[in-house]
């Protein structure tokens, strides 16, 4: 509970900044969903569903291998549960906690297995997040990343911070619940089979190469274009999804990306584009609702 006001009062002071300090204007964007271009949405909407069932699909990989039985499909349920959870209630941290409970109980598996593959799942999805950020810049323009890195050291620095935090917390779980045993057990090695590897990270790629796209669609739809060479840019400000303490993201990441992006923030749409994120994030997670309260009346 004392989280959750947390996140609360995080996204209050977070409202704040943005309207005092950006000069945000939140009475606007009624106007602005109203001229919305609705293809592209739909473009958007697309590739974030795409991004969320890769995402899904993922998780269920890595227990797959020590569970050949188990199906895709009650982890794609698990996961819009748990985005339900994550964008209406509680917030992400509880929402991980809830899809580690609800395959548990589905396959009948210990609570420390599930939590394994749960922790390694996002462990790999950050790495693999920040990994493919770098190589887009690599691959785009070098220059640009040296000159990135001295602009926006403050938010780099604090984008590391959240990484190490997270696995200062991994591994405080890990030794909590002697993780170590079941990796040395020798079931979980064909894990670093380099084609397990290799695919997980092709898996991962698109899906946060969609993620950025999504944005991308998201800002054409009002009329804002952001060169895709700014791709890089746009998904260093969507890590800010992950900050623990926020309310899925809301607030932290407006601000993240009204910083990363300010050459394009002319009149908010930067900010108004991230919003817009964050809706159709909510939007996805709908189909949670009926999962969600249909298994609670069993």
């Amino acid at each position: 509970m004392i989280k959750f006001f947390i996140k609360l009062l995080l996204l209050f002071f977070s409202i704040i900044f943005l309207k005092r300090y950006l000069s945000y204007d939140f009475s606007s964007l009624g106007e602005i969903i109203k001229t919305l271009n609705f293809s592209y949405v739909f473009v958007s909407l697309i590739l974030l569903l795409i991004s969320f069932i890769l995402g899904s699909y993922k998780w269920y990989l890595l227990f797959k291998f020590s569970h050949p039985n188990s199906e895709f499909k009650p982890f794609l349920i698990s996961c819009t549960k748990a985005a339900f959870i994550s964008n209406f209630m509680f917030g992400s941290l509880v929402a991980d906690g809830y899809r580690v409970y609800d395959i548990s109980k589905k396959f009948n598996v210990s609570y420390k297995t599930s939590l394994f593959f749960a922790l390694l799942d996002r462990f790999l999805t950050l790495l693999f997040f920040i990994l493919t950020v770098l190589i887009l810049f690599f691959t785009f323009n070098l220059s640009d990343l040296n000159h990135y890195f001295f602009k926006y050291k403050i938010i780099m620095m604090f984008l590391f911070l959240f990484l190490f935090l997270f696995c200062l917390l991994s591994f405080v779980i890990i030794n909590n619940f002697n993780i170590i045993a079941i990796i040395n057990s020798g079931k979980f090695r064909i894990l670093l089979q380099p084609k397990i590897v290799s695919l997980y990270f092709f898996l991962s790629f698109i899906s946060i190469i969609f993620i950025g796209l999504t944005f991308q669609m998201l800002a054409m739809a009002i009329n804002l274009h952001i060169p895709y060479l700014e791709l890089p840019k746009i998904l260093t400000g969507l890590l800010a999804n992950y900050f623990p303490l926020s309310y899925s993201g809301w607030g932290v990441r407006e601000i993240a990306v009204s910083f990363i992006l300010k050459p394009y923030n002319t009149n908010g749409q930067i900010i108004t584009t991230s919003i817009l994120f964050g809706f159709l994030n909510s939007f996805i997670a709908l189909p949670g609702i009926y999962f969600y309260f249909k298994k609670r009346k069993k």
